[in-house]
Protein backbone atom coordinates (compact mmCIF):
# COMPACT_ATOMS: atom_id res chain seq x y z
CA UNK A 1 0.00 0.00 0.00
CA UNK A 2 1.32 3.42 -1.01
CA UNK A 3 0.55 6.75 0.66
CA UNK A 4 0.31 9.97 -1.35
CA UNK A 5 0.39 13.13 0.77
CA UNK A 6 -1.04 16.28 -0.83
CA UNK A 7 -0.81 19.98 -0.07
CA UNK A 8 -1.94 23.15 -1.84
CA UNK A 9 -0.12 26.42 -2.45
CA UNK A 10 -1.08 29.69 -4.10
CA UNK A 11 -4.67 29.28 -2.92
CA UNK A 12 -6.80 32.42 -3.31
CA UNK A 13 -10.21 30.88 -3.90
CA UNK A 14 -12.08 32.50 -6.77
CA UNK A 15 -9.75 35.49 -6.89
CA UNK A 16 -7.92 34.92 -10.17
CA UNK A 17 -6.38 38.38 -10.25
CA UNK A 18 -4.05 38.10 -7.24
CA UNK A 19 -0.68 39.11 -8.68
CA UNK A 20 1.14 37.54 -5.71
CA UNK A 21 -0.37 34.10 -6.35
CA UNK A 22 -0.88 33.66 -10.10
CA UNK A 23 -0.68 29.86 -9.89
CA UNK A 24 -2.83 27.44 -7.93
CA UNK A 25 -0.74 24.36 -7.18
CA UNK A 26 -1.52 21.00 -5.59
CA UNK A 27 1.55 18.86 -4.90
CA UNK A 28 1.84 15.20 -3.92
CA UNK A 29 4.71 13.15 -2.54
CA UNK A 30 4.46 9.38 -2.76
CA UNK A 31 5.69 7.09 0.00
CA UNK A 32 6.21 3.54 -1.23
CA UNK A 33 7.08 1.77 2.00
CA UNK A 34 7.80 2.10 5.71
CA UNK A 35 11.48 2.78 5.04
CA UNK A 36 10.67 5.99 3.13
CA UNK A 37 8.48 7.24 5.94
CA UNK A 38 10.75 6.22 8.82
CA UNK A 39 13.82 7.77 7.21
CA UNK A 40 11.96 11.02 6.45
CA UNK A 41 10.58 11.22 9.99
CA UNK A 42 14.03 10.62 11.49
CA UNK A 43 15.73 13.16 9.24
CA UNK A 44 13.13 15.90 9.81
CA UNK A 45 13.47 15.34 13.54
CA UNK A 46 17.23 15.69 13.20
CA UNK A 47 16.82 18.96 11.26
CA UNK A 48 14.68 20.32 14.11
CA UNK A 49 17.24 19.23 16.71
CA UNK A 50 20.18 20.67 14.81
CA UNK A 51 18.80 23.89 13.35
CA UNK A 52 15.65 25.03 15.19
CA UNK A 53 15.99 27.02 18.42
CA UNK A 54 15.00 24.91 21.41
CA UNK A 55 12.13 27.18 22.45
CA UNK A 56 10.45 26.64 19.03
CA UNK A 57 10.83 22.89 18.73
CA UNK A 58 7.67 21.58 20.39
CA UNK A 59 5.33 23.53 18.10
CA UNK A 60 7.57 23.63 15.03
CA UNK A 61 5.96 22.86 11.66
CA UNK A 62 7.72 22.96 8.30
CA UNK A 63 5.64 25.56 6.44
CA UNK A 64 8.04 26.60 3.72
CA UNK A 65 6.57 29.89 2.50
CA UNK A 66 6.25 31.40 5.98
CA UNK A 67 9.64 29.99 6.94
CA UNK A 68 11.39 31.40 3.85
CA UNK A 69 9.93 34.85 4.51
CA UNK A 70 10.39 34.69 8.32
CA UNK A 71 6.69 35.31 8.86
CA UNK A 72 4.80 34.18 11.95
CA UNK A 73 5.56 31.93 13.71
CA UNK A 74 9.13 32.15 12.35
CA UNK A 75 9.74 35.88 12.85
CA UNK A 76 12.35 35.20 15.54
CA UNK A 77 14.56 33.33 13.04
CA UNK A 78 17.18 35.13 11.00
CA UNK A 79 16.98 34.83 7.23
CA UNK A 80 20.12 32.69 7.23
CA UNK A 81 18.60 30.33 9.81
CA UNK A 82 15.38 30.01 7.81
CA UNK A 83 17.17 29.39 4.51
CA UNK A 84 19.45 26.82 6.14
CA UNK A 85 16.46 24.88 7.53
CA UNK A 86 14.78 24.84 4.11
CA UNK A 87 17.97 23.73 2.39
CA UNK A 88 18.29 20.86 4.86
CA UNK A 89 14.71 19.82 4.02
CA UNK A 90 15.49 19.74 0.31
CA UNK A 91 18.59 17.69 1.02
CA UNK A 92 16.28 15.20 2.74
CA UNK A 93 13.89 15.09 -0.23
CA UNK A 94 16.73 14.54 -2.68
CA UNK A 95 18.27 11.91 -0.43
CA UNK A 96 15.09 9.86 -0.13
CA UNK A 97 14.20 10.34 -3.83
CA UNK A 98 10.51 10.63 -3.00
CA UNK A 99 8.42 10.72 -6.20
CA UNK A 100 6.63 14.06 -6.72
CA UNK A 101 3.55 14.97 -8.74
CA UNK A 102 1.88 18.33 -9.15
CA UNK A 103 -1.05 19.94 -10.87
CA UNK A 104 -1.13 23.68 -11.43
CA UNK A 105 -3.58 26.21 -12.81
CA UNK A 106 -2.41 29.46 -14.37
CA UNK A 107 -5.07 31.72 -12.92
CA UNK A 108 -4.30 34.62 -15.27
CA UNK A 109 -4.89 32.42 -18.31
CA UNK A 110 -7.90 30.77 -16.69
CA UNK A 111 -9.43 34.22 -16.28
CA UNK A 112 -9.57 34.50 -20.07
CA UNK A 113 -11.29 31.14 -20.62
CA UNK A 114 -15.01 30.51 -20.99
CA UNK A 115 -14.80 28.38 -17.82
CA UNK A 116 -13.15 31.11 -15.75
CA UNK A 117 -15.62 30.47 -12.92
CA UNK A 118 -14.19 26.98 -12.33
CA UNK A 119 -12.52 26.47 -8.95
CA UNK A 120 -8.72 26.50 -9.45
CA UNK A 121 -8.04 24.14 -6.54
CA UNK A 122 -10.55 21.63 -7.92
CA UNK A 123 -8.71 21.68 -11.25
CA UNK A 124 -5.22 21.55 -9.73
CA UNK A 125 -6.24 18.64 -7.49
CA UNK A 126 -7.55 16.65 -10.45
CA UNK A 127 -4.37 17.27 -12.44
CA UNK A 128 -2.24 16.16 -9.48
CA UNK A 129 -4.13 12.93 -8.75
CA UNK A 130 -4.22 12.05 -12.44
CA UNK A 131 -0.45 11.97 -12.15
CA UNK A 132 -0.59 9.77 -9.03
CA UNK A 133 -2.97 7.37 -10.79
CA UNK A 134 -0.68 7.18 -13.82
CA UNK A 135 2.32 6.42 -11.62
CA UNK A 136 0.45 3.71 -9.73
CA UNK A 137 -0.63 2.12 -12.99
CA UNK A 138 2.98 2.16 -14.20
CA UNK A 139 4.18 0.49 -11.00
CA UNK A 140 1.52 -2.18 -11.28
CA UNK A 141 2.50 -2.83 -14.91
CA UNK A 142 6.12 -3.23 -13.83
CA UNK A 143 5.07 -5.88 -11.31
CA UNK A 144 3.05 -7.68 -13.97
CA UNK A 145 6.07 -7.78 -16.28
CA UNK A 146 8.18 -9.18 -13.47
CA UNK A 147 5.76 -12.09 -13.07
CA UNK A 148 4.64 -11.10 -9.57
CA UNK A 149 1.22 -12.41 -8.61
CA UNK A 150 -1.17 -10.36 -6.49
CA UNK A 151 -3.85 -7.70 -6.35
CA UNK A 152 -3.70 -4.20 -7.83
CA UNK A 153 -1.22 -1.70 -6.45
CA UNK A 154 -3.20 0.87 -4.44
CA UNK A 155 -2.51 4.24 -2.86
CA UNK A 156 -4.17 6.15 -0.04
CA UNK A 157 -4.57 9.92 -0.51
CA UNK A 158 -4.03 12.13 2.55
CA UNK A 159 -4.63 15.84 1.98
CA UNK A 160 -4.01 18.86 4.15
CA UNK A 161 -7.24 19.82 5.91
CA UNK A 162 -8.72 23.17 4.90
CA UNK A 163 -12.23 24.28 5.75
CA UNK A 164 -12.18 26.56 2.72
CA UNK A 165 -11.38 23.81 0.21
CA UNK A 166 -12.49 20.57 1.89
CA UNK A 167 -15.73 20.27 -0.06
CA UNK A 168 -14.16 21.15 -3.43
CA UNK A 169 -11.45 18.52 -3.04
CA UNK A 170 -13.81 15.89 -1.65
CA UNK A 171 -16.26 16.50 -4.50
CA UNK A 172 -13.52 16.36 -7.14
CA UNK A 173 -12.25 13.10 -5.66
CA UNK A 174 -15.69 11.54 -5.66
CA UNK A 175 -16.24 12.43 -9.30
CA UNK A 176 -12.99 10.66 -10.16
CA UNK A 177 -13.29 7.70 -7.76
CA UNK A 178 -16.64 5.92 -7.65
CA UNK A 179 -18.08 4.17 -4.62
CA UNK A 180 -18.86 0.49 -4.87
CA UNK A 181 -22.57 -0.09 -5.52
CA UNK A 182 -22.63 -3.69 -6.61
CA UNK A 183 -19.91 -6.15 -7.46
CA UNK A 184 -21.44 -6.92 -10.83
CA UNK A 185 -21.48 -3.29 -12.04
CA UNK A 186 -18.57 -1.89 -10.04
CA UNK A 187 -16.14 0.44 -11.80
CA UNK A 188 -13.71 2.53 -9.78
CA UNK A 189 -13.78 5.32 -12.33
CA UNK A 190 -10.65 7.26 -13.28
CA UNK A 191 -8.75 6.46 -10.08
CA UNK A 192 -8.46 2.70 -10.43
CA UNK A 193 -5.39 2.48 -8.18
CA UNK A 194 -6.64 4.70 -5.35
CA UNK A 195 -8.61 3.45 -2.32
CA UNK A 196 -12.27 4.39 -2.01
CA UNK A 197 -12.02 7.59 0.06
CA UNK A 198 -9.71 10.55 0.53
CA UNK A 199 -8.51 11.42 4.02
CA UNK A 200 -7.68 14.80 5.51
CA UNK A 201 -5.05 15.54 8.12
CA UNK A 202 -3.66 18.43 10.10
CA UNK A 203 -0.35 19.45 8.58
CA UNK A 204 1.09 20.20 12.02
CA UNK A 205 0.73 16.49 12.85
CA UNK A 206 1.85 15.06 9.51
CA UNK A 207 5.39 15.03 8.16
CA UNK A 208 4.08 13.76 4.81
CA UNK A 209 1.90 16.84 4.34
CA UNK A 210 4.77 19.07 5.47
CA UNK A 211 7.10 17.49 2.89
CA UNK A 212 4.44 18.06 0.21
CA UNK A 213 4.27 21.69 1.37
CA UNK A 214 8.05 22.06 1.03
CA UNK A 215 8.01 20.64 -2.51
CA UNK A 216 5.00 22.77 -3.45
CA UNK A 217 6.83 25.88 -2.27
CA UNK A 218 9.67 25.35 -4.75
CA UNK A 219 7.32 24.34 -7.56
CA UNK A 220 5.02 27.34 -7.13
CA UNK A 221 7.98 29.73 -7.09
CA UNK A 222 9.46 27.99 -10.14
CA UNK A 223 6.22 28.59 -12.02
CA UNK A 224 6.41 32.26 -11.00
CA UNK A 225 10.03 32.36 -12.19
CA UNK A 226 11.42 33.38 -8.81
CA UNK A 227 15.16 33.04 -9.33
CA UNK A 228 16.17 33.10 -5.65
CA UNK A 229 14.64 29.65 -5.05
CA UNK A 230 15.21 28.10 -8.48
CA UNK A 231 18.17 26.11 -7.15
CA UNK A 232 15.78 24.35 -4.77
CA UNK A 233 13.50 23.36 -7.65
CA UNK A 234 16.47 22.24 -9.73
CA UNK A 235 17.43 19.90 -6.92
CA UNK A 236 14.13 17.99 -7.03
CA UNK A 237 12.97 18.35 -10.63
CA UNK A 238 14.24 14.89 -11.62
CA UNK A 239 11.93 13.39 -8.97
CA UNK A 240 8.86 14.99 -10.54
CA UNK A 241 7.15 12.23 -12.50
CA UNK A 242 4.05 14.24 -13.40
CA UNK A 243 3.86 18.00 -13.97
CA UNK A 244 0.57 19.25 -15.39
CA UNK A 245 -0.19 22.93 -15.89
CA UNK A 246 -3.54 24.21 -17.18
CA UNK A 247 -4.17 25.97 -19.49
CA UNK A 248 -1.05 24.98 -21.38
Amino acid sequence: MYIAYLDDSGSTGGNLADSQSPFQVVTSVLFADAADFTLSEYMLGNIIDQHVPEEMRDAFEFHASDLWNCRKPFESLTKNQAVNIIQQCFDLIRGTQLPISFGAVDKRKLQQQIYSTANPIDMAFRLCVEGVESEMHKRESALDRSGAVGFSELAVLICDESKAYHYAIKNAFRQYRRKIRSLERHNRGRLKHIVDDIFFGDSSDSIGIQIADICGFAIERHLRQQEDTEYLYEGIKNQIYSAKVFPE
